[in-house]
């Protein structure tokens, strides 16, 4: 009996053990909250793929402040992949004419839904701005500015949001496949069986895993909003050349760029109500200018010397009043010198 009790009583402590190991290792941190967890992950994945990081140098030893920074994000700095690089480099010999995303690699990263056009295809400009910067002589619509340099910041718009569209696709698929992941990593009903020290390296593997998963999660979340802000910064420059050459504002124009952006169109539906009162707004103040009547009195000249109006030499006329002096009929024009000397020795 005593040997039974014994039993039951090592079972039950095992069993609460496991239960305190299960609560203690299997809850992974939160990424958000513990960088220190993530920079310890970083440094370990560092090393065992021999990757060089630089540690910070600064020191929590602070009595004062030394738990405010441990809320910090960390200083820590790791060596960029080689491999990487290198592909990085290969856009680096032609940024100008560099050519877009693969039609193979796009057909991997596909999106359904009623609101994801947005994704697929270029917001086609949906406002009276795009008439009235269209050639006149043209008889059909064009989708780009008819200006050369506009046009110009139109197409690097273009390729920016192409870019931005295809990485917030890829960053779809991937956060879809780390929760995937997340979810087949469930702790196996055999790791009971284990004996209990290699059962505590499976279950620490195993926090381990899930809180890698976390952190790329959250990796995942800072690149999807760089892509989105890179998106709306093609939006903004398409909007600015459109709207470079339009006669309003610098306030006007600075609203319109800065209009929130609804997926549907380049520029937003309260765009045209907007310009419509501008031109309201110009047509009141010119209407209440002062047009020459005689609520206002007319200002007084500036005093001034009054002289004669000049006329050129061969357009005057001799007055009538002025007696004319004629010449002579006796009357030798001057010679030169040497002249009148040959006349008189010839005679």
């Amino acid at each position: 009996m005593e040997a039974e009790s014994q039993a039951s009583h090592r079972s039950t402590l095992s069993k609460s053990r496991h239960s305190e190991t299960e609560l203690t290792d299997t809850q992974p941190t939160t990424p958000l909250e513990d960088f220190k967890s993530y920079s310890q992950l970083v440094h370990k994945i560092a090393q065992v793929m021999g990757l060089q990081v630089q540690l910070p140098t600064t020191s929590d030893s602070c009595k004062f402040f030394g738990h405010l920074n441990k809320s910090k994000p960390p200083q820590l700095k790791m060596a960029f992949i080689p491999s990487m690089l290198d592909r990085e480099k290969e856009a680096w010999a032609k940024p100008s004419s560099n050519p877009l995303i693969p039609r193979r690699s796009d057909n991997l990263y596909k999106t359904h839904g009623d609101s994801m056009d947005f994704l697929t295809k270029h917001p086609l400009p949906n406002s009276v701005i795009v008439d009235a910067n269209q050639n006149r002589g043209r008889s059909h619509s064009n989708t780009t500015p008819s200006n050369k340099e506009a046009r110009k910041l139109d197409l690097i718009g273009r390729r920016h949001y192409s870019l931005a569209s295809f990485s917030l696709r890829a960053l779809n698929y991937l956060c879809a496949m780390e929760a995937y992941t997340r979810h087949i990593l469930t702790f196996p009903a055999f790791m009971d069986l284990l004996p209990e020290v290699h059962r505590l390296k499976a279950q620490a593997s195993y926090s381990e895993v899930l809180s890698l998963i976390d952190h790329q999660m959250i990796t995942y979340l800072h690149l999807t909003d760089a892509a989105s802000k890179q998106l709306t910064t093609a939006i903004h420059l398409r909007r600015h050349a459109w709207l470079r050459t339009a006669n309003i504002t610098e306030d006007a124009r600075n609203r319109i760029e800065d209009s929130p952006f609804d997926g549907e169109g380049l520029f937003a539906t309260s765009t045209d109500a907007s310009l419509d009162n501008i031109q309201k707004i110009r047509k009141a103040a010119k209407s209440y200018t002062y047009q020459g009547g005689t609520s206002q009195p007319a200002s007084r000249p500036t005093p001034q010397t009054w002289r004669r109006p000049y006329t050129p030499v061969h357009q005057r006329t001799q007055s009538r009043y002025r007696p004319q002096y004629h010449q002579s009929p006796y009357h030798r024009t001057a010679q030169p010198q040497r002249q009148r000397q040959q006349q008189q020795s010839v005679r």
